[in-house]
């Protein structure tokens, strides 16, 4: 038996507003990410939506024009054009139009399954655990769910159809991942972030703290931290870590050198901390990682 979903809701909307359910065959939802629900919103100034208990459902939502709220995990969001929000709506949620903007407009996809989640962790990573992004263009995203909006209106659908709205779906949230990167990743790096990325690759089988980094570029350690991951998407300890497991890779899969040994090699001086780092990473051991490689060799 399904646990009821308590919520109340006042639909305020404009009258060409656009609200299109899916039903997508059993199939589909069970090896797909699949759709739920999509829209074209031109909320006015009564509408709201409040969800007190959980919904298997992720919502990615963009703002267009005018001006909504969101309320989720205890943090208000005002939500203005070019915004968007990904929320995972298991968890409580309120969103609403500002009333004293009086419209807002909206694209919105409700969907679940399949790896659904994983890209959710990730956007969350990417935009250092924020539920809201404002990314420099969300003019692939909305054009996405446009065209979510437009298969999914057809009439007549067919499996065929659903595969292709869950590939769009796939694409969707790729897409919101990417439209975070101009913001994260590329011109503008400063100097120290490119000569510690540097220094980390070449110094990886050393000890290095953030203390050591932030000595040798003369700056407040835990600002240096965050600068380092609004560049990289990682901290200096991840991107540490992340080098000498990438190593690591390298040295099982081409030499039969004992796993304490290219523990140490890497720079990582325990060997059951170096496995189950490991396995964090890949899902495997280090030996079970060689025998898939070996095995697998022409």
């Amino acid at each position: 038996m399904n646990e009821q979903v308590f919520m109340n809701y006042e639909l305020d909307l404009d009258p060409k507003s656009i609200w299109i359910t899916a039903a997508p065959a059993p199939d589909i939802k069970a090896s797909f990410v699949y759709l739920q629900e999509c829209g074209d919103f031109y909320s006015l100034a009564k509408h709201y939506t409040r969800r007190k208990s959980g919904l298997p459902s992720y919502l990615i939502e963009c703002t267009l024009s005018g001006e909504g709220f969101l309320e989720y995990e205890g943090h208000p969001y005002p939500l203005r054009p070019g915004s968007l929000f990904w929320i995972d709506c298991r968890l409580p949620h309120y969103y609403r139009t500002n009333p004293e903007v009086g419209i807002w407009h909206t694209l919105w996809v409700h969907f679940y399954g399949a790896n659904s989640a994983d890209y959710y962790k990730q956007f969350l990573s990417f935009n250092s655990g924020s539920y809201v992004a404002d990314p420099a263009s969300n003019i692939h995203i909305t054009s996405l769910i446009q065209e979510l909006i437009h298969i999914s209106s057809k009439q007549e659908r067919n499996a065929v159809d659903d595969i292709y709205v869950s590939g769009l779906l796939t694409l969707l949230m790729s897409e919101c991942l990417k439209s975070l990167a101009p913001r994260n990743v590329g011109e503008g790096m400063p100097e120290s972030v490119r000569d510690a990325m540097d220094y980390l690759m070449k110094n990886y089988t050393t000890d290095i703290s953030l203390d050591d980094l932030a000595h040798r570029y003369n700056i407040n350690k835990y600002y240096f931290q965050k600068l380092f991951k609004r560049y990289t998407n990682y901290t200096p300890n991840q991107y540490l870590i992340q080098t000498r497991l990438n190593m690591a890779r390298e040295l099982l899969r081409t030499t039969s050198r004992p796993v304490s040994e290219i523990s140490c090699d890497v720079g990582i001086g325990s060997v059951n901390h170096f496995i189950n780092l490991f396995k964090r990473q890949e899902g495997m051991t280090p030996n079970t990682f060689r025998k898939m490689w070996f095995n697998n060799q022409k």
